[in-house]
């Protein structure tokens, strides 16, 4: 229940990118499966920069389900983006 306020302004289009941002950073920080969707969908987010927190926050849950959509990442149009998914997905293999 903690999380759903995150959740809301994470996929509020109108909320600006740094909000979103810090709502994705937070939900990386909890681990929910409502919490872990939604970071999975902001990986497709306009702004790079909550793509890339929402990858850095996939990889600090540590939860391996998260593997194919970090994959699917390392083809994004940002170098930091694709730079964070990398990270992530060693994070996710050291868990094994």
């Amino acid at each position: 229940r903690g999380c759903e306020p995150l959740i809301a302004v994470l996929k509020n289009p109108s909320e600006l990118a740094g909000i979103r941002r810090e709502a994705a950073f937070a939900l990386g920080l909890i681990w929910t499966g409502k919490g872990m969707a939604a970071l999975v969908e902001a990986l497709r987010d306009p702004a790079a920069e909550v793509r890339r927190t929402a990858a850095e926050a996939l990889g600090n849950l540590e939860n391996p389900e998260a593997i194919g959509s970090l994959v699917a990442v390392l083809e994004d149009e940002s170098e930091e983006v694709r730079r964070e998914a990398e990270k992530a997905l060693e994070r996710l293999r050291q868990i094994g």
